[in-house]
């Protein structure tokens, strides 16, 4: 039989250094920028959510999940291929059962370490995915053709709150900017699929951030492009633009989370206050307002 190894997710945490705000870094490690402690569109949806007891929990309890493992390997795969051979490790499939299985795979664990590891089939994934972006006309001239930097650090002050941002990729088009951001999507990459996405799960906040971030370190960013790979066949890629008209209305939403962190930052471990009036979403007061008697049980 041949044994399949776990996958091993490594989370490294790197000695903390205090970088300058503001200033643009190249090359800082990713682990190193994650170590730094300042505002992040991460930490923002962690509020928006949930409250400041929850971000210092999730702060203290780092975690690195399948799918976030996943994303990285794909941002290495494709951005900084290098540094997928040298962070990432696949396991091989071997019997370790017999002599030449456990020699391989002595050697394997010897040579992979402090990598990430991958299954066979994760590794697979990441590919295809890779592949899948490869193949857009698009997205391959964003993430290779199109003069740039991947990978690229930015530290600046927001509303007097020293805030952090890690963009995929800048590429210079025109005597401008664009900030690239690779996304990989569970559903079908559809433009209506991506808009709720974008929603959803707060990338709007993070574009709208990422702009102020880019200006505040120096840079002319024109707009925000996101690439957006399927994680299942065919691993499609479609490339968006988000709208300059509607990324500037996240304005809004990023000073009311901005000002979540501030609280954040006075009482870390807040929770819920107080005695809140609460019914149902806005969609099932809509439906409790127009249901007829007898017909509730269809709600």
């Amino acid at each position: 039989m041949v044994e399949v190894c776990v996958a091993r997710l490594e989370i490294t945490v790197m000695p903390q250094f205090e970088p300058d705000f503001p200033s643009l870094l190249h090359g800082l490690h990713a682990s190193e920028y994650h170590a730094i402690d300042a505002m992040s569109a991460s930490r923002l949806k962690v509020l928006e959510k949930g409250t400041p007891a929850h971000l210092t929990h999730e702060l203290a309890n780092p975690s690195d999940s399948e799918d976030f493992v996943l994303g990285r390997a794909l941002h290495a795969w494709v951005l900084e291929r290098n540094t997928f051979n040298h962070e990432f490790a696949i396991c091989p499939q071997v019997d370790r059962r017999t002599t030449e299985g456990k020699r391989v795979y002595a050697d394997f664990v010897s040579a992979s370490e402090n990598k990430t590891v991958l299954t066979t089939a994760q590794a697979e994934i990441v590919e295809a995915m890779g592949k899948g972006v490869m193949a857009n006309a698009d997205a391959y001239l964003f993430t290779h053709l199109l003069a740039g930097q991947s990978e690229v650090s930015a530290f600046a002050n927001i509303d007097s709150v020293k805030a952090k941002a890690r963009f995929d990729r800048i590429v210079h088009l025109d005597g401008e900017d664009v900030i690239v951001d690779v996304k990989t999507t569970r559903d079908r990459a559809t433009r209506e699929e991506f808009e709720n996405s974008i929603w959803r799960y707060g990338y709007g906040v993070q574009a709208n951030l990422y702009l102020q971030m880019a200006r505040a370190v120096g840079l002319n960013p024109r707009h925000f492009v996101f690439v957006v790979v399927e994680k299942k066949a065919p691993y499609l890629t479609a490339v968006y633009r988000m709208s300059d008209t509607v990324v500037e209305m996240f304005a809004t939403r990023v000073q009311e989370a901005v000002n979540l962190y501030k609280r954040y930052l006075a009482t870390p471990e807040a929770g819920y206050d107080g005695i809140t009036e609460i019914g149902v979403p806005s969609w099932a007061l809509r439906k409790l307002e127009n249901t007829e008697i007898g017909e509730l049980n269809n709600v």
